[in-house]
């Protein structure tokens, strides 16, 4: 017989002697947004995320569990290794969880913080949406993903550590990966790399010399120096409008 999330509960208290699992907490927000301020401070100092396990077809009401909270099950094919800090997902039932209903325009909250089977690690949870979309801003930006690193680091500034903070390399490869953000760098040689992104058409080229190379119309530059004059659309509207008598160059 399939136990449901009471009788797990029940067992828990009879058999385990857990505490706190009838503690439940009660809010009220006045929007939305009060209400994900307040659920990301849980996140936040709880080291937790919580995520969706049902909704309603109007979205009244919405359940969030914690996201270690069940059984790993690998997207994978093949055969590969596991991280070496181990699966999220406890294979287990942790109680803990949000349950959300909007009645008008007031937004009731229920939460039982009570976590059973694991502790609560920076390194399970996930880097929010706004983190990544800044750590992808700047992998657009050609900056590699150590200075990314360096910077993210630096911007601690003392306190609890967040999830954001603790970043790896790997987490930053994930987000590029997740972006579909492609390396500008064609090759381990600036000289080829440019040749080749100016063959692929990727900007607009005004002129281009690479090194190494004579330009019969402008011998005035030497063998050994190296031009690339890019304009894009936009930046060709702008000239038009507003170059007539100034021209700034960005060299």
């Amino acid at each position: 017989m399939r136990m449901t999330s009471r009788d797990i509960l029940n067992h828990y208290v009879s058999q385990h002697g857990i505490d706190g699992l009838e503690a439940y907490e009660y809010h009220t927000f006045e929007n939305e947004t009060l209400f994900q301020q307040w659920k990301k401070m849980v996140e936040r100092t709880t080291a937790c995320s919580f995520i969706l396990e049902y909704k309603t077809s109007k979205r009244t009401v919405i359940k969030y569990v914690c996201h270690r909270s069940g059984k790993f099950q690998s997207e994978s094919k093949g055969i590969r290794n596991l991280k070496t800090q181990g699966t999220k997902k406890i294979d287990g039932f942790c109680p803990t969880h949000i349950y959300k209903e909007t009645k008008g325009t007031e937004i009731l909250v229920r939460f039982l913080q009570t976590h059973v089977g694991h502790e609560n690690e920076l390194c399970y949870i996930q880097i929010s949406p706004s983190k990544k979309n800044k750590i992808a801003s700047r992998l657009v930006q050609n900056v590699s993903k150590r200075n990314i690193l360096n910077d993210i680091r630096d911007s601690y500034s003392g306190g609890d550590m967040s999830r954001f903070h603790s970043s790896t390399i790997k987490d930053i490869a994930n987000i590029k990966s997740q972006y579909k953000i492609e390396d500008y760098k064609r090759d381990s040689s600036d000289g080829v790399s440019v040749n080749l992104i100016v063959d692929e058409k990727k900007l607009s080229v005004l002129f281009y010399k690479p090194q190494d190379t004579l330009d019969p119309n402008n011998l005035f530059l030497k063998d050994e120096n190296f031009v690339l004059i890019l304009m894009s659309d936009a930046q060709a509207e702008i000239l038009k409008e507003f170059g007539n008598e100034i021209i700034a160059v960005d060299a």
